[in-house]
């Protein structure tokens, strides 16, 4: 490893040089809020108006600020905000101040199955079980399946019976669909034998949690205003509930970017943002100056997003184009601030991890979902007949080939390939980058790779930096995002495009563009 006072001679000088630079406008404490003429119009709304509301927020535009100003202006404390995640919430609950009460949608929901069945025990294997129990002799590539469209119909309130509806819903989200006449047969009854287990065992799943309310009609507290974060996100599921919590005459404020929708592929409704302006009847309220990005970063920006608009006074910024070891060398001497690595697949981002790692420079990792499903994967080798640690990459490579077979039959087998791939590509990473002997030490060294220790350098897929911001972000293999691949469906190269956008828009001073190659 090259010593850092070694390394800044190598460096290009105008890396390090902002370009009429200006710190980033903070706003200072007790200082009076001042509303923008976007913000004005949205309290003007609340007090004013009258119906529902959709604000139509930019990345970096200040929702959580407006929220809690506008929280103060309601007439009453029969409200309720609704929260993207539980460390959001919690957060909430201290800066509205008992003005609203602050809750995540299963939080909302779990409190309307409890109400029901008066206690409940969260067992995330419940639907596995009832595969298992309900059609023992399918095989392992069609209960999966099967678990999915227990999903899917879950998300999307499909009806289960339905063969055509929940094929295009499989299709939809690139399900397996090689195995679809094998597992369908057994969705609904899967599904009835899940609400009876509710009732009986008390048992449900995190998705029970959403689903349960609305399939089985069950009352719900009435709010007078609510407000609801990250709409974009929402799933035709996650929408019902929480029009089911609204009062006769309530009035309810969505806030979303529908360019900042990224999540069709796990459930999310693509099209949620324009299905709630139609299904509330809502009146659209634009929210479009970041405070976050300096003025080089929302130019990029606004190739994708034309109304997204720098503050005022904000900064140029730093944009440019750096090759593998001009990364390493601005790691090493950039001192102070946070510094966040996002790229759109998870091998490269593995590698460059463990590389980093060589090179001393403490990172962390960020994915739990990719963790495990890595983990999941290493243990199906190990059951491979014959399996012997000393040749594990050989082992690696037929399961591979296997998983590929199976799928290469489905319509959307590219992406499902891809994914797989990437997976795998991951694990050699990390068993070439290791010294494991055993499976056991392996997962050990995946685990490691995912351990959130404190750090200012944190690696994350674009979907996981979604709500990150950072002083400092580069984005390896640019020319992965968007990631365009062969047959792929229109609301997949959308939300690529959405991803690139999500990727401009994190950096508060310095964005670096990284060419691995």
């Amino acid at each position: 490893m090259i010593a850092r006072n070694e390394r800044i001679n190598y460096l290009p000088k105008n890396l390090f040089k902002l370009d009429n630079a200006q710190p980033l406008a903070e706003p200072e404490k007790g200082k009076k809020f001042t509303p923008s003429s976007y913000q004005t119009r949205i309290f003007e709304f609340i007090q004013n108006g009258s119906g529902n509301g959709l604000v139509n927020a930019v990345a970096g535009s200040g929702k959580s600020t407006t929220l809690i100003e506008a929280a103060k202006l309601l007439p009453t404390r029969n409200a309720l905000f609704v929260a993207f995640n539980k460390s959001i919430a919690d957060e909430l609950k201290k800066k509205l101040n008992n003005l609203m009460e602050a809750r995540t949608i299963h939080s909302l929901g779990l409190n309307i199955v409890k109400n029901y069945l008066k206690e409940i025990k969260t067992d995330e294997k419940k639907y596995k079980t009832i595969v298992n129990q309900t059609c023992p002799q399918l095989k392992p590539e069609e209960k999966l399946l099967l678990e999915q469209l227990i999903d899917y119909a879950r998300y999307t309130l499909t009806d289960p019976n339905d063969s055509e509806a929940m094929e295009l819903v499989a299709e939809h989200y690139n399900l397996d669909t090689t195995f679809f006449n094998k597992a369908f047969p057994y969705l609904a009854e899967c599904l009835t034998k899940g609400i009876q287990v509710a009732k009986e065992q008390k048992k449900v799943d995190f998705t029970d949690m959403i689903w349960l309310g609305n399939v089985l009609n069950l009352p719900a507290n009435a709010y007078d205003w609510m407000f609801v974060d990250e709409c974009q996100d929402l799933s035709t599921c996650q929408l019902e509930l929480i029009l089911r919590c609204l009062s006769d005459r309530g009035r309810i404020l969505f806030v979303g970017d529908p360019f900042q929708s990224i999540y069709g592929f796990s459930g999310a409704d693509c099209d949620s943002v324009e299905k709630i302006k139609a299904r509330v009847n809502a009146t659209e309220l634009p929210l479009s100056i970041c405070y976050r990005c300096p003025v080089s970063h929302i130019k990029l920006a606004q190739e994708i997003v034309p109304q997204i608009e720098a503050r005022e006074n904000a900064p140029e910024g730093v944009v440019a184009k750096i090759d593998r070891s001009t990364f390493y060398d601005l790691l090493q001497v950039v001192d102070g601030g946070k510094t966040l690595v996002i790229g759109r697949r998870t091998a490269p981002l593995v590698n460059t991890y463990l590389l980093l790692n060589q090179e001393g420079i403490q990172a962390v990792l960020k994915g739990s979902e990719i963790k495990q499903d890595l983990i999941d994967i290493v243990k199906r080798v190990a059951k491979i007949p014959g399996f012997n640690f000393n040749f594990f990459l050989k082992y690696l490579r037929i399961y591979r080939q296997d998983r590929a077979e199976q799928i290469k039959q489905s319509s959307y087998s590219k992406r499902q390939i891809e994914y797989l791939n990437d997976q795998i590509n991951s694990i050699e990473s990390i068993f070439l980058k290791g010294g494991s002997t055993s499976i056991d030490e392996l997962i050990t060294e995946i685990e490691d790779s995912f351990q959130s220790n404190a750090t200012s350098v944190t690696l994350c897929t674009v979907h996981k930096a979604k709500g990150l911001e950072a002083d400092r972000v580069f984005i390896i293999a640019p020319n992965e995002i968007p990631l365009i691949r062969e047959g792929q469906k229109d609301w997949e190269k959308e939300q690529e495009m959405h991803l690139k956008y999500v990727a401009l828009t994190r950096s508060k001073s310095e964005l670096y563009f990284v060419y691995l190659d």
